[in-house]
């Protein structure tokens, strides 16, 4: 007996137990998966593209959880790039909300330490002004510059912070401590060289004509700067020269002295300083006892006296003018303070009235 012919189309060694499919040069018929056969060696599959089914085997189906389609292999991947992308977004979106938070959480917290406490601020401003108020008299110069030092802090002169406090600063400075300081610092450059020269004068011996000319020099300066620290001193002075000029009386007459007193008193009149005028010719009439019932003595004492009445009219119509014209420009503290100065000059007399009345039309 013959032994069995071998399959050619079986390859050896390939353990297949299924039926042979035809020769690699005879087309065969399977799936419709399988061309037509070469000579050449089949191209290489494209990426993506499943390898050829054998002829004679029945394609299998795609294992969707094995990944062995190449198409489906990338679906994974595709997913999980889908899925990573929107991950990141998140984060990204949860980054941007914490960061905006911790912002708003910054400038909040900044808007929180910048704000200031105005009640702090006030009772600080309020202890400021008790310690310049009591400051002696005679210091008026270190309490104006204590003033224009708090006047240049904002918070100060804030109504908003300081209220009430901030208007006492001001009205202070302005009406009260300010005028003086200005009246202060012209008794520094006037008086001293004055008190200076006396007492040099009264070192070397004093003279009628000297004492006089002394007398006719001292009696305006301590009208003009009694409430400065010269005040006492000048007042002293005038008692000293009105003292020596009694005693030596005898030597001399009033004949002798009255030129210089209507010169004296006609200065002071072209400076308003109608109280101190009128001051000057009540020591002058004190000075001669003697004399002051003499026609001639009372003719002469009274031309002083005429001028003095006639300037005071039209001086108080030019300062209420004044007056007017500052508080039509919004500036009330210049009026209130031109009156408060020229009401301090018209004690004892008519016109007084007048100018009283204008300050009390002067807001508050």
């Amino acid at each position: 007996m013959m032994p069995p012919r071998k399959d050619p189309s079986r390859r050896p060694g390939s353990g297949s137990k299924g039926p042979a499919g035809p020769p690699a040069s005879t087309p065969g018929k399977g799936s419709g998966s399988a061309g037509k056969a070469s000579s050449k060696p089949a191209p290489a599959a494209k990426s993506g593209t499943p390898p050829p089914t054998p002829a004679g085997k029945p394609a299998s189906k795609p294992n969707r959880s094995s990944g062995s389609s190449g198409q489906l292999r990338r679906a994974p991947a595709t997913a999980a790039r889908s899925g990573g992308g929107n991950s990141a977004k998140t984060k990204m979106i949860a980054l941007g909300a914490v960061g905006g938070l911790v912002a708003i959480i910054g400038i909040l917290f900044a808007i929180s330490s910048g704000k200031k406490d105005n009640t702090k601020i006030k009772a600080e401003l309020h202890g400021k002004l008790a310690e310049i108020a009591a400051l002696p008299e005679d210091q008026t110069l270190e309490k104006d510059k204590r003033l224009e030092e708090l006047l240049k802090n904002p918070d100060y002169i804030s109504s908003n912070i300081c209220g009430q406090e901030a208007a006492n600063l001001k009205k202070m400075y302005e009406e009260e401590v300010h005028p003086k300081a200005g009246v202060q610092r012209e008794a520094d450059e006037k008086a001293k060289p004055f008190v200076d020269e006396y007492g040099q004068k009264k070192a070397a011996g004093l003279t009628v004509p000297a004492a006089q000319g002394l007398m006719d020099r001292v009696v305006p300066l301590a009208g003009d700067y009694v409430n400065t620290s010269w005040g006492e001193q000048l007042q002293k002075i005038r008692n000293e020269l009105n003292d020596w000029l009694q005693a030596n009386s005898s030597t001399t007459k009033w004949q002798d002295t009255i030129k210089g007193m209507q010169i004296t008193v006609d200065r002071l009149l072209e400076d308003g300083k109608f109280k101190t005028a009128k001051m000057k010719i009540t020591e002058y009439v004190n000075q001669w006892p003697k004399d002051k019932d003499d026609a001639v003595f009372k003719s002469e004492v009274g031309k002083p006296q005429d001028k003095l009445n006639r300037k005071i009219v039209p001086y108080v119509k030019d300062l209420l003018d004044k007056a007017k014209d500052a508080h039509d420009r919004g500036n009330d503290p210049e009026a209130k303070t031109l009156l408060q100065n020229a009401l301090a000059e018209l004690e004892g007399f008519p016109q007084a009235k007048e100018v009283e009345a204008a300050l009390k039309n002067l807001p508050k």
